[in-house]
């Protein structure tokens, strides 16, 4: 799984065959909401994410 979210609210999210280039509308705690074209999504974060060895991670 790859997650990436910029400053500006852009992201990049892959895994297996699927990938997604969109922009978080809102935080929810520490899920977030993205909204596409024709559908909305929620990712749901069950662990926040933590900085090992001067890089961000975010746990599966």
């Amino acid at each position: 799984m790859y997650l990436e979210i910029l400053p500006d609210g852009t992201f990049d999210y892959q895994r297996g065959g699927t990938s997604i280039s969109s922009s978080v509308d809102e935080f929810d705690g520490d899920n977030f909401l993205v909204d596409m074209l024709i559908m909305n999504t929620t990712f749901e974060v069950s662990q926040p994410p933590f900085f090992s060895d001067g890089q961000w991670l975010l746990m599966e």
